[in-house]
């Protein structure tokens, strides 16, 4: 009796499991690379927020010092009017700190005034120590305020349309 064999059928290479194997495969080599890279980097401590504190609403710890530099080159520290000497800044800005220590410095400029202004202050504030001995605080106001901190129209503080200051 003879059995009848089916009839030969050609081989097919399925190319679909192979398109999934090798994609598997890139996605691993992907993630294993990921893995062996070493990140070097400088760590920096960034600044952290803080919910206010009495200090920040001007109770114990100190207030923020608000030092001017009007159009006219005038200094004014708090509502004292100092002149235009950097001289006499240095000194009125050393014998605040000796009696008071302020949280901060806000620093604000005259919109007239140039960048070199800028960082003459700026050098003033760096000889200024606290009576601790530690570094004034310094923060450069991008609008002029007052002494409580609401913008002025003209950029002068309010004691400046006064004569004398305080």
């Amino acid at each position: 009796m003879k059995i009848p064999r089916p009839p030969m059928r050609k081989a097919r290479i399925e190319i679909i499991p192979m398109i999934d194997t090798i994609f598997f495969l890139l996605v691993f080599f992907m993630i294993a690379s990921l893995n062996m890279t070493r990140m070097r980097a400088i760590a920096v401590a960034l600044p952290k927020n803080s919910p206010p504190s009495a200090a920040a609403s001007g109770g114990a710890g100190g207030a923020d010092l608000i030092l001017t530099l009007t159009e006219r080159g005038d200094y004014y520290l708090g509502k004292q009017r100092l002149g235009s000497d950097p001289q006499a800044l240095q000194a009125a800005l050393t014998d605040h700190l000796r009696n008071a220590a302020p949280r901060d410095v806000v620093l604000n400029l005259g919109k007239q005034q140039t960048t070199q202004s800028l960082v003459g202050v700026m050098d003033v504030l760096n000889r200024a120590r606290t009576a601790t001995g530690k570094d004034v605080p310094v923060l450069i106001a991008t609008e002029p305020v007052d002494q409580e901190g609401h913008a002025l129209p003209g950029g002068a503080p309010a004691s400046d349309t006064q004569a004398g200051g305080l």
